[in-house]
């Protein structure tokens, strides 16, 4: 299986819409892929929210890291936490079909 590791703007409304273009772009084009690969084989996207303490939360502005926090009802994943999460996730990928994209987190408001 091909992992790819996403982000929640490829799937939803983003305020930064160039990001999220190419982040949407990928997972489109990560799904096409899967037309033509045999059944033993899967693409799989994981889309989790913003992730304290990882490199993309700790270099973004104080007040749009504050405005995820916020708007996830305090209940972002920590850097530990995702790990654990996505290995997680790595046993059961025979449970999702290839071009599957998995959210892992918190829902936002």
């Amino acid at each position: 299986a091909l992992v790819h590791l996403s982000s929640r703007s490829s799937i939803y409304p983003s305020r930064d819409v160039l990001y999220s273009a190419v982040k949407g772009g990928m997972n489109s084009a990560l799904r096409s892929l899967t037309r033509d690969l045999p059944k033993t084989s899967k693409i799989i996207s994981i889309a989790p929210g913003l992730v304290l303490n990882s490199k993309m939360s700790n270099d973004m502005a104080p007040e749009t890291r504050e405005d995820h926090i916020r708007r996830s009802g305090e209940s972002l994943m920590t850097v530990d936490g995702f790990a654990t999460e996505f290995l997680r996730l790595l046993t059961k990928l025979q449970d999702f079909e290839s071009g599957s994209v998995v959210e892992l987190g918190p829902e936002y408001s």
